[in-house]
């Protein structure tokens, strides 16, 4: 059984990496294979939702949405899977700012190593900032 507090710290850093826009740092937090999904429509993202290669997808998703800041509304924890309700502050390429709450789902190896990571967003958010920053 994984230490609850050790589950929390390991993705915590994760996600500062992900603040930082880290991608180095960020990778050292994925185990080989791991996968990453949206919640939402690719029709509507405008990219695949997936599930797909995690640090493939969340390279290009830094590279759209700058997290300007970061809140921990919530987190639950049970063996390896956390779920964790954020709220942030999100740009995409350098345009409005926006405040948006996200709802991830962590599943963790026995080395702490993220495996699968599936989040829940408001997609229709995100593709108007998208499309807005691809416009702008």
């Amino acid at each position: 059984m994984a230490d609850h507090d050790a589950v929390l710290a390991a993705i915590d850093a994760a996600y500062a990496a992900r603040q930082r826009g880290d991608k180095k740092a960020l990778a050292t937090h994925f185990a080989p294979g791991a996968t990453f999904r949206v919640v939402g429509r690719s029709d509507v993202m405008g990219f695949d939702v997936g599930p797909v290669d995690a640090l493939g997808a969340i390279n290009e998703l830094i590279d759209l949405f700058t997290f300007h800041e970061m809140e921990r509304l919530h987190a639950a924890v049970s063996d390896h899977t956390a779920f964790v309700h954020l709220r942030i502050d999100v740009s995409a390429r350098g345009g409005e700012r926006d405040v948006t709450e996200i709802c991830d789902i962590w599943t963790l190896d026995d080395d702490l190593k993220t495996v699968s990571l599936v989040e829940f967003a408001d997609t229709a958010s995100m593709a108007q900032m998208a499309a807005s920053a691809a416009t702008g």
